[in-house]
């Protein structure tokens, strides 16, 4: 940055030197911000993605509480108000639209899948999440032990995916038969 002078005999500022000096120190301070901006990111990304995992793995621990709680009374009858008095002890964002859908899945608990599989959503494949009482599939569709773990694993189904259900039906007009 300094020079010497022979002729005045002093050091005197290197405009140049200077001028590189000062892009340099600035682009170093960009590059460490935009660093450190980045490592804030993905941290914060990090501690998103690890609070939810531990949510969802206390959500589903209070559910198998709940749900050995529940099968003790394994002799709940399989009718429409049981099914939605069940919704309403777990705590769905939308109570309403999951009773809907489960009464067009299951044509209002009449249709096959309902007696042979005890699937009232119309289930077929539960990706990652945890699968309760399933340990089969009968003709593509899972099979519970009991009709409580259907409405158990749709809110499983709740816990990692939230409310949406896109992807959930073959139907196009699915969400418009929901929202009627």
């Amino acid at each position: 940055m300094y020079r010497y002078n022979p002729i005045s005999l002093q050091f005197e500022v290197d405009e140049q030197k200077q001028a590189k000096y000062n892009f340099f120190k600035k682009s170093t301070i960009g590059v460490v911000i935009t660093f450190l901006i980045m490592v804030l990111y993905f941290n914060a990304d990090a501690q998103k993605q690890k609070d939810t995992i531990n949510y969802q793995a206390k959500e589903i621990k209070c559910l198998k509480s709940n749900l050995d709680s529940l099968l003790k009374s394994k002799d709940l009858p399989l009718t429409l108000k049981t099914v939605d008095w069940l919704i309403d002890q777990l705590p769905f964002k939308d109570k309403e639209l999951v009773k809907k859908q489960y009464r067009i899945e299951s044509g209002n608990l009449k249709s096959k899948l309902v007696f042979t599989n005890k699937n009232l959503f119309g289930v077929r494949n539960a990706g990652k999440r945890p699968q309760p009482g399933c340990k089969s599939k009968i003709n593509n569709y899972r099979h519970y032990d009991h009709w409580i773990f259907s409405v158990f694993d749709r809110y499983i189904y709740e816990i990692y995916n939230g409310t949406s259900l896109k992807g959930y039906a073959e139907d196009v007009n699915y969400m418009k038969k929901l929202k009627k």
